[in-house]
């Protein structure tokens, strides 16, 4: 509804639907980073990193295909 009203196009759109999952996705692993430093486990953070990593890889693949460097710093994490 507001990008109907703000007359936003279809890329920008998704723009701004990428830009709003990134955020999350930094949102997240900021949060895991600080649960680390408070005494989570390494494996329990190390999971919410990846989450974040696989929300972004689902919504778009283009972006984070296999190989990306957001799926080795995940992958170093287990």
């Amino acid at each position: 509804m507001v990008t109907r009203e703000l007359g936003l196009q279809d890329e920008m759109r998704e723009r701004l639907r990428r830009a709003l999952d990134r955020m999350a996705c930094a949102k997240s692993l900021l949060a895991s980073m600080t649960a680390g430093s408070l005494g989570a486990s390494d494996d329990e953070w190390a999971l919410r990193m990846r989450e974040a990593v696989d929300l972004l890889a689902r919504e778009w693949p283009e972006d984070y295909p296999t190989g990306a460097v957001e799926w080795l710093i995940a992958g170093s994490m287990r």
